[in-house]
Parts: C-alpha cells; sequence; structure tokens
C-alpha cells in the first residue's frame, strides 16, 4: 500500500484486461528473445558445417592430381556443402541474410584451390616445354 492507503491503481476501465495484455506483451518479448537465440545458434552451425566442409574440400583437392577439372568438381561439391549448411537455418529471412556469407567462403576457398591448378598448369607447361626442348636437342645431336 502506498502513503493515502489505497492500493495502486491500474489506469484504464478494465485492469483484469490491461495486466492480460502486459502478460501477453511479456510472453511476445520472451517469445521473440527466445527466436533470436534459436537464429543465432543455426547461423552459428550453419557457419561451422561450411567451414568445415570446405575446409575438407580444400584438402581432397590439395592431393588431385586432376587439376584440369578442379574448377567444375569444386563448385558442385561446394554447392552441395553450402545448401547443406543453409538447411541448418530454420528462418527463411536468416537464411537469405546468409548466403552472400556463405559465397564469400566458397569463394575464399576456391581461391586456394585455384592456386594449386595455377601450379599444377605451370609445372605441365614447364615439363611439356622441357620434353619439347629435349626432342629439338635430340634431333640436332643425331
Amino acid at each position: 500500500m502506498r502513503g493515502g492507503g489505497s492500493p495502486p491503481q491500474i489506469s484504464g476501465s478494465n485492469p483484469i484486461a490491461e495486466a492480460s495484455n502486459r502478460i501477453g506483451q511479456g510472453m511476445v518479448a520472451l517469445s521473440n528473445e527466445q527466436r533470436q537465440r534459436e537464429d543465432t545458434l543455426q547461423a552459428a552451425e550453419a557457419d561451422a558445417r561450411l567451414t568445415t566442409g570446405l575446409t575438407d574440400l580444400r584438402r581432397r583437392f590439395d592431393t588431385d592430381p586432376d587439376w584440369q577439372t578442379y574448377q567444375p568438381r569444386f563448385q558442385d561439391e561446394a554447392n552441395r556443402i553450402q545448401q547443406e549448411a543453409g538447411g541448418l537455418i530454420s528462418n527463411p529471412s536468416l537464411r537469405e541474410r546468409w548466403q552472400p556469407r556463405a559465397d564469400v567462403a566458397i569463394s575464399g576457398a576456391f581461391d586456394h584451390v585455384r592456386g594449386r591448378q595455377d601450379r599444377m598448369r605451370g609445372e605441365h607447361e614447364f615439363d611439356r616445354l622441357d620434353r619439347t626442348l629435349g626432342d629439338l636437342g635430340s634431333s640436332y645431336v643425331t
């Protein structure tokens, strides 16, 4: 009770309705907080799945001798990994906002693979040139 001796009043004509409304607003706020926590967790799980999947994919290409087909094979596998990781996010709006981040991660992983492809192409061209020069040298000696 307050100093005047009367109980606190809820403004308006129906105190029960107002109290119910406040409880409802509190429940909505709690629900929104829970949804935000779930979204954050799902985005983190999707990031982790994407990162581990792309790391494994890069490692496979580190020992793959078929450098001429890297790009299409990498892209197919990266798309599969991205779809799988994105599937962990149930909120369509969040998934849509997550996609560009996933695209950047895929691009970075492919840059690593493309670097290996370029080195292998260079080695292949060097070997081809070396053989050609060796053949020319042999033809002048005989």
